[in-house]
């Protein structure tokens, strides 16, 4: 039969959304040894290491529309892979994030949905600075994907935040790149 080989922890912020989560993860798993732990939490920076603990991580998955860039800063842990969404909206050149606020919500913050979160650029340095190499993006434009460099096989080739960049496929359906840029360009960032 069908293995999973590994157990995990799903965060949800939203009742409904983590009780749905917590439903199919009991499908999941069910008659294996596996366990799947699903906690309706609000995660911030301040409380991600207390979520996430200290003990070995092998992938670590970050989307929370929002303060993503920030919560991969604050965790102390070191997993072997961490998959983050990046904002292509913000472009492939710019190393910018949006400031952090731990109630942050991409659509209370501009209605178009596009303020949000960091570019890939950003990640890709903060990912340098924590002992990880930038290894592909999704063909969707969304999410990124880093290995440690302590356990990355030296046939998985690094690439730079430039090589990489896609730019977010559904987004491009209503708006072009720059027109993307366009609309939230004048809101706050940090460049980092």
């Amino acid at each position: 039969g069908f293995v999973l080989g590994w157990d995990g922890l799903m965060v949800e912020s939203e009742r409904l959304r983590a009780a749905a989560a917590r439903r199919l993860a009991e499908r999941m798993v069910e008659g294996r040894r596996n366990r799947v732990e699903v906690r309706e939490a609000f995660v911030t920076a301040e409380n991600v290491n207390e979520i996430v603990g200290s003990g070995p991580l092998g992938v670590l998955s970050i989307d929370v529309d929002g303060m993503d860039y920030w919560l991969w800063a604050a965790v102390q842990a070191a997993p072997q892979v961490v998959v983050i969404e990046y904002n292509a909206s913000l472009g492939a050149e710019r190393a910018v994030t949006v400031p952090y606020d731990a109630r942050f919500t991409a659509l209370r913050a501009h209605p178009s949905g596009y303020y949000h979160g960091a570019s890939l650029a950003a990640l890709e340095k903060l990912g340098r600075s924590k002992g990880y190499s930038l290894a592909a993006v999704d063909s969707a434009g969304v999410n990124a994907f880093f290995v440690l460099d302590a356990v990355r096989p030296a046939a998985l080739k690094t690439r730079t935040a430039a090589e990489a960049f896609r730019p977010h496929r559904m987004r491009l359906r209503r708006h072009s790149e720059a027109e993307q840029w366009d609309l939230i360009r004048h809101l706050p960032y940090e460049n980092v």
